[in-house]
């Protein structure tokens, strides 16, 4: 079960990535944030947070960046919307 709501209506989570070109961590953001580009949780704000050091840890180390992963990392394995509608 998810622990927040997001805010992203009906559509597949893939369908915003290929509309909107967003990389998966950013996709998250549009997901947990308003309007006024604020965050629904605290918690989802500190998700984000720690994919972005990850993100930049991995880049800062001439490492290839695999946003899918990051994510499972730090979201778990269930992070996907599709695997938590229940």
């Amino acid at each position: 079960m998810l622990k927040v709501i997001h805010r992203m209506g009906t559509k597949s989570l893939v369908a915003h990535l290929y509309d909107q070109k967003l990389s998966r961590i950013e996709l998250y953001k549009e997901e947990f944030t308003d309007k006024e580009n604020k965050w629904v949780s605290e918690y989802c704000q500190a998700k984000y947070e720690k994919m972005m050091e990850i993100r930049e840890k991995i880049i800062e180390d001439g490492g290839i960046v695999d946003e899918t992963i990051i994510c499972a990392e730090v979201l778990g394995p269930d992070f996907s919307n599709e695997e938590n509608d229940d």
